[in-house]
C-alpha cells in the first residue's frame, strides 16, 4: 500500500474500519437459491388462435377469471376431460353513463378482483385472465371513469397499482397467464405494418417473465412462438408446433433442469 492511500485512509472515519466485517453483514440475509417452478406469461395472438387453449393445458387446479368468451368457445369438457378448474365469473360492469357513475361501479369490481387475485394466486397451481386487457380496462375505469381523453400525467399511481397488482404473483407458488388481445400494428406514418401488437398496459413487458404468442401454420397446425423468456434466453424464437405446444413442453425448456413431475 502506498504511502498515499495510507495517508488518506487515516483521513476517514475509523469506525468504518473498527468494525468486524461479520457483524456488519449479519444484518443481511443471505442469499439461498430456491429452485423455480412457476411463470408470468403474457399470452398474445388474434382470435381463435388457440390462446385459451394453450393456456388450459398449464397444471391444476386453475383458477380462471372469465372475462372474455374465449371458455366457451374452446369447451373445455370434451378437450380436457380431467381439468381441475374454478371460474371466477365477473360481476357485471357499466361502461356507459356519466363518469362518476362508471368509476363508481367499475372500483367496486376493481376491489373485489383484487381479493380474489391473492385467493387465486394463494391457493391455485395457475391463475389465468382471459383476457388481461378487459383487467387494464377495468382499472382505468375505477380510477377515471372513462378510457379516452385522459392526460398522460394522471397515470402515475394507476400504472403503480397494476405494477403492484400483478407483481402480487411473486408472493405466491402459482403460474400467472395474462391473455392478451391485439390490435393492428402501425408504422410511425399511422399505417398498418400488417403485423399486430399487444394490446393493453404498455409496461407489462417489466411485469411479466415470460412473452408467448400463438398462431396456426399454413397446414392450420397451432403453434406457440417465443418472443421472449426470462428463464431462458436460448429459447427466444422458438417454435412448439402441435402436439408439442403445450404449457408443460415449453416450462420443460423454460427449465432444463425440471421434469415433467414439476408440472403436473
Amino acid at each position: 500500500m502506498t504511502t498515499q492511500i495510507q495517508n488518506y485512509l487515516a483521513t476517514l472515519p475509523q469506525p468504518l474500519f473498527d468494525a468486524p466485517v461479520g457483524s456488519q453483514l449479519d444484518s443481511f440475509a443471505k442469499y439461498q437459491p430456491k429452485p423455480t417452478r412457476k411463470s408470468c406469461i403474457s399470452v398474445v395472438g388474434e382470435e381463435k388462435k388457440g390462446k385459451t387453449h394453450f393456456s388450459l393445458t398449464a397444471p391444476g387446479p386453475i383458477v380462471y377469471f372469465n372475462f372474455d368468451a374465449g371458455l366457451a368457445r374452446v369447451q373445455p369438457e370434451g378437450k380436457f376431460p380431467n381439468l381441475d378448474m374454478r371460474v371466477g365469473e365477473i360481476p357485471p360492469l357499466t361502461k356507459e353513463g356519466h363518469h362518476d357513475h362508471v368509476a363508481d361501479g367499475a372500483l367496486k369490481v376493481w376491489e373485489w378482483l383484487k381479493v380474489q387475485h391473492v385467493k387465486a394466486l394463494d391457493s391455485a397451481r395457475t391463475v389465468i385472465y382471459d383476457s388481461f386487457t378487459e383487467v387494464w380496462e377495468l382499472v382505468r375505469l375505477a380510477r377515471f371513469g372513462k378510457l379516452q381523453s385522459v392526460q398522460w400525467f394522471h397515470f402515475g399511481p394507476v400504472n403503480r397499482e397494476f405494477h403492484d397488482f400483478i407483481r402480487e404473483y411473486a408472493k405466491h407458488n402459482a403460474n400467472l397467464i395474462l391473455i392478451h388481445k391485439v390490435m393492428a400494428e402501425k408504422d410511425d406514418a399511422g399505417s398498418k405494418t400488417g403485423g399486430y401488437e399487444r394490446k393493453g398496459f404498455t409496461h407489462i413487458g417489466f411485469d411479466v417473465d415470460d412473452y408467448f404468442s400463438v398462431d396456426r401454420d399454413a397446414d392450420g397446425s397451432f403453434y406457440v412462438k417465443v418472443i421472449e423468456s426470462g428463464h431462458n434466453a436460448e429459447i427466444t424464437g422458438k417454435i412448439f408446433k402441435e402436439p408439442s405446444n403445450t404449457f408443460t413442453d415449453i416450462a420443460l425448456a423454460m427449465f432444463p433442469s425440471s421434469t415433467p413431475l414439476d408440472w403436473l
